[in-house]
């Protein structure tokens, strides 16, 4: 009986070996570290699930906001070429209004008063040149302008000397003949050089109205110019502006397309990372109820040693007091 020595049994369940109470110690602390550690993964994924869901939803909405600004952009656009549009018809018809009135004095002029023939071109001319739109022509215009002027200033000196001879030739008349200019009806050089005065004072007037209308007309024209050359600078810098503008929405919703195609593909990674977690949190779970059962077939285990050493130090008594008594009866 004394050479009976106990034996630790190692029981097999589902690929467990069941050593000792120290080896379930330890694994069993192993398998309380490891849990906790799945539930903090777990935690921090669905945070990161939790980011990413919310990053997509505003990369849609910063999408949906660009499209506005692109539509809003393309209405502003329709409307300054309306707007331009509207600032050629009304330049066309200010030049047609302003031929026509002209056109209107230049009859008038010719109905009440009969101007010098340099006169009547140099109001042909202006009239002319205001009929005409194209801006090209301006300085055609402008030499024709001022070549009637010099036409018209060339006469005036013809005129102005012609006034001048005349008076020189009254002054050095004889007395008799001046006072009898005075005292009688006017002689034909009196006659000649009133006639010059007159031609030239009312060819005067005629050349500082002309020049007057000359002048208006141009800075009319020069306005007109002026306003569409600002009207078509100021479209041509919008649709530019436009343009840039429209090619930095379509990066920047280039951009944004990738960056949710990029998101959503982070998503259904994090799903199947999500998938994998779950399942291997199934997989402890089957693992801790695999120990937990191994834990209480060790403690049936160590019970039964213990009710089997307790058998065998009772049977080692009973051993020892039989062998006394053989020897108290051999004695």
């Amino acid at each position: 009986m004394s050479s009976i020595k106990p034996r630790v049994r190692r029981h097999t369940h589902s690929g467990l070996n069941v050593l000792s109470g120290a080896e379930i110690k330890l694994a069993t602390g192993g398998g309380l570290k490891f849990i906790p550690d799945i539930g903090v993964n777990d935690t921090r994924t669905a945070h990161e699930l939790a980011e990413k869901t919310a990053e997509v939803k505003r990369l849609s909405a910063k999408t949906l906001e660009l499209m506005n600004k692109l539509q809003t952009r393309d209405t502003e656009m329709r409307q300054v070429e309306a707007l331009l549009e509207a600032a050629r018809r009304e330049s066309a018809s200010l030049q047609a209004q302003l031929a026509q009135m002209n056109r209107d004095r230049h009859k008038e002029h010719e109905a009440h008063a009969t101007p010098t023939k340099a006169a009547s071109r140099l109001l042909t001319a202006v009239s002319a040149s205001a009929a005409v739109r194209e801006p090209s022509s301006d300085n055609s215009r402008e030499a024709s302008l001022q070549n009637e002027l010099a036409e018209t200033k060339a006469a005036l000196a013809r005129r102005s000397q012609e006034a001048a001879d005349a008076q020189a030739a009254l002054q050095r008349a004889p007395s008799s003949l001046s006072a009898r200019v005075v005292s009688a009806e006017p002689s034909p050089a009196f006659g000649v050089v009133a006639r010059l005065q007159a031609d030239l004072q009312e060819a005067s007037e005629e050349l500082r109205v002309s020049r007057q209308q000359a002048a208006a007309l141009r800075e009319n024209v020069r306005q007109l110019q002026a306003q569409v050359t600002a009207s078509g600078n100021a479209a041509a810098m919008r649709e530019r502006e436009l343009g840039m503008e429209k090619a930095s929405l379509s990066e920047q919703l280039a951009k944004q397309r990738d960056e949710a195609e990029r998101a959503q593909t982070r998503h259904a990674e994090l799903r199947e990372t999500q998938s994998a977690l779950n399942a291997a949190q199934a997989r402890c779970e089957d693992v801790e109820r695999r120990l937990q059962l191994s834990m209480s077939r060790v403690a049936e285990q160590q019970s039964e040693l213990r009710a089997l050493r307790a058998q065998q130090s009772a049977s080692c008594d009973g051993a020892e007091a039989a062998r006394a008594a053989a020897a108290r009866e051999a004695a």
